[in-house]
């Protein structure tokens, strides 16, 4: 027998649904719904159910995702010394001068990250070395959210670490590098006969 309310298979003789609680049987007897009825009940149920599942998984990943900040994309496309006539982002740069280039993001809290950018590059005697720039990523004061401050924050080389300073220097060397044209840093820094690596 199939509840007249919900549609419910129950057991024959069973007083009330065991779907949902209706009476089933009435002073004249047993109270059934055709089959057909029973079905699309079912299945309309069914599909309801199916919808709320789903827009709470959406609103769940929602939460979880939440305001979060595409700071390595940040990173890739700003474009530092565009107001000095080189409109090249970091990717372009970074991407021109390192092999087997890697990025990561490491969020220390809501006002600050790092995205650590990775790989080799070629040395002025055509060695390659282990290379690494970590850009500081912090939002700007009294702005909103999407208003970022980006600067390189440590350089390391073969594994020895050297500061802000020299991090900013050296990335200024591979913009000005970019600009002048140079197919790789070792060139770069070639045409620099007097020029002391210190790295």
């Amino acid at each position: 027998m199939f509840c007249k309310s919900c549609g419910a298979k129950n057991d024959a003789g069973s007083q009330f649904c065991l779907q949902c609680g209706e009476k089933l049987i009435t002073d004249g007897g047993t109270v059934a719904i055709p089959l057909e009825k029973a079905n699309k009940k079912n299945k309309k149920n069914i599909f309801i159910g199916i919808g709320v599942i789903i827009f709470i998984i959406i609103v769940i990943s929602m939460a979880m995702n939440g305001d979060k900040t595409d700071y390595i994309g940040s990173v890739k496309t700003m474009k530092p010394f565009e107001d000095y006539d080189i409109s090249a982002s970091y990717e372009t740069v970074l991407s021109k001068y390192f092999t087997s280039i890697k990025w990561a993001e490491r969020v220390s809290s809501k006002e600050l990250a790092y995205v650590d950018v990775s790989g080799k590059i070629k040395d002025s005697d055509g060695s390659t070395r282990d290379i690494a720039i970590t850009f500081r990523v912090t939002p700007y004061e009294g702005k909103t959210k999407d208003m970022i401050w980006i600067e390189p924050w440590i350089l390391e080389i073969d594994e020895s670490g050297y500061d802000k300073s020299i991090a900013d220097e050296f990335v200024e060397e591979l913009f000005d590098a970019y600009a002048g044209g140079y197919a790789t840093m070792a060139d770069y820094w070639n045409a620099y006969e007097d020029w002391d690596w210190e790295y």
